[in-house]
């Protein structure tokens, strides 16, 4: 497998797995085996957020070419290092959301780990921007 067909092999099978998770909580629902109804929404979201921390743990693993690269070589590894702390970071509160939390709550949960991380991240961006400009 090349490193171009590993992560997408990665998220196919991610995919595949919520698929067959979800259906299996379903089926189990509709036979009688478990009496919650949300369970199979729990289960994806769950899976889900183990996809967010999966691959927040790899990217900063991933190296990019240094011919490509526009600014430092450390800079870019902190960018990387980052946002695969922020991702592994929101994933974990969504999976552990989703288990423990209301249905309802945990939707929000959701949003407010996603949204964060990702604030998180733009305030990073802006912040070396600006210093780039000020040294400049």
């Amino acid at each position: 497998m090349t490193a171009v067909t590993r992560p997408i092999v990665h998220a196919l099978g991610f995919a595949a797995l919520m698929l067959f998770v979800s259906l299996a909580a379903k089926l189990a629902f509709l036979l009688g085996w478990v009496h919650g109804a949300d369970l199979s929404q729990r289960l994806a979201m769950v899976v889900f957020g183990a996809f967010y921390v999966f691959t927040g743990n790899a990217l900063p693993k991933m190296l990019t070419p240094l011919a490509l690269l526009r600014c430092s070589a450390a800079s870019t590894q902190s960018m990387h290092r980052l946002i695969g702390w922020t991702q592994v970071l929101s994933g974990l509160t969504m999976a552990l959301a989703w288990m423990v939390l209301p249905v309802d709550t945990a939707q929000s949960v959701t949003v407010v780990a996603i949204i964060g991380g990702l604030l998180v991240v733009l305030a990073q961006i802006v912040r070396l921007r600006w210093f780039q400009r000020r040294v400049a």
